[in-house]
This record gives structure tokens, C-alpha cells and sequence, in this order.
């Protein structure tokens, strides 16, 4: 297992003394896991939850900024050997200032079934994605969250995360909850100091 990139991308769009960072950071990651046991940790370490893929309406919370991701996808192999996709959309339900989307479940037959529960049901995740993007209506402010676990070339899996968060005081890693809890997830595979590695990249 490896962390083959690590970029962070800071921008000040406000003045030294009263800084407003946009800070933007994207990392890769090859572990010898199968993506089924990433997504396990996720749900064990929730950072799969009800919270980051909701299961009933939300106000300025969609899965990207251009409304074109969904919270949540993935392959799932039952146990006929079947495969199928699982998706939760974001469906616009109105508003202006706070909008209102709710949580759209595709196929039908499993709008009943959050990804949490997976495991015990008997499906086995080939790949997936965590999309988050909550945003403050007229205030340039926002954080974003994208999550890809896919089978690697040569077995294990490929994790892509990227993050990144508007109008902040400090330099710290955006969407710090999110990023706190996946390197608790990547440290259960072996893979520690994500965070102090993160850090070290905005203070240097």
C-alpha cells in the first residue's frame, strides 16, 4: 500500500491579516484491500453515514457543485452473483435562499436499503463513490467531498479523494471532519499520518 499523490492547492482571496483561504486538496492512494473492505472501515469509521449520504430531505446539500454527482454510487454483487448499480441523487424540491433536495434511490427495489447495511444484507461492493457538497446560499462559502474506491490493476483497490473548502480563517485541511475520519480509515489498512502529512504540506 502507498500514497502515490499528495497535492494541496492553497488561494487567499482575502488579505494577510484577514485571510479567506480556498484550499483545495486531492490525494491517490494504492492499498492491498478490496474495495469491499474499504467500504466496510467507511461504514465502521462513519464516514459512510446517513450524514454524508442522507435518507431524508436536506437544505444546501447536494452530491457537487454542478448538481451533475450523485451523494452516492456504487456496483453491488449479490449473493446470486448478480451485479447492479445502487445510486442516491439529489432531487430538487425547491427553494431560494435554503435549498431543499431529497435523496432520490435507484433501483426501486432497494430505496428501503442505505449503504450501512450492505454487509449484512449480502452484497459484496465492487466499486464506489461519496459525493458531498454543502454550500451557504449567497456567501461564497462551501466545502466539498469526493470519495472514488475502485479494483486496482493488480488487485487491491485505488482510492481518489478530493477536498476542498471556501472562506476559511486558518490553514487546516478542508472538510477537516471528512479528511479526520479517512485517515483514521486509511491507518486501519496501514496507511498512517495522512493528516500530519496534509498539514505539513499547508505550513510549508
Amino acid at each position: 500500500m502507498s500514497l502515490e499523490r499528495l497535492e494541496v492547492k492553497v488561494i487567499n482571496y482575502g488579505s494577510r491579516s484577514k485571510p479567506k483561504y480556498t484550499i483545495d486538496l486531492e490525494l491517490k492512494v494504492s492499498l492491498t484491500a478490496e474495495p469491499d473492505d474499504v467500504h466496510c472501515l467507511c461504514v465502521e469509521e462513519r464516514l459512510i453515514t446517513s450524514k454524508t449520504v442522507p435518507t431524508s430531505p436536506v437544505v444546501n446539500f447536494r452530491g457537487s457543485m454542478d448538481g451533475e454527482r450523485p451523494y452516492y454510487r456504487a456496483i453491488l454483487l449479490g449473493k446470486d452473483g448478480l451485479s447492479q448499480e445502487y445510486v442516491v441523487e439529489a432531487k430538487y424540491k425547491g427553494g431560494f435562499s435554503n435549498i431543499t433536495y431529497e435523496p432520490s434511490i435507484k433501483p426501486s427495489h432497494l430505496k428501503y436499503v442505505h449503504p450501512t447495511h450492505f454487509k449484512q444484507m449480502g452484497f459484496k461492493v465492487l466499486n464506489y463513490e461519496l459525493n458531498n457538497y454543502r454550500f451557504t446560499s449567497g456567501l461564497k462559502r462551501y466545502e466539498e467531498f469526493h470519495l472514488e474506491v475502485y479494483e486496482g490493476l493488480e488487485g487491491g483497490s485505488t482510492l481518489i479523494a478530493r477536498a476542498k473548502e471556501a472562506s476559511l480563517n486558518d490553514l487546516k485541511p478542508p472538510c477537516e471532519e471528512n479528511i479526520n475520519t479517512l485517515s483514521k480509515v486509511l491507518e486501519g489498512f496501514g496507511l498512517a499520518k495522512i493528516k500530519e502529512a496534509i498539514i505539513d504540506r499547508l505550513q510549508g
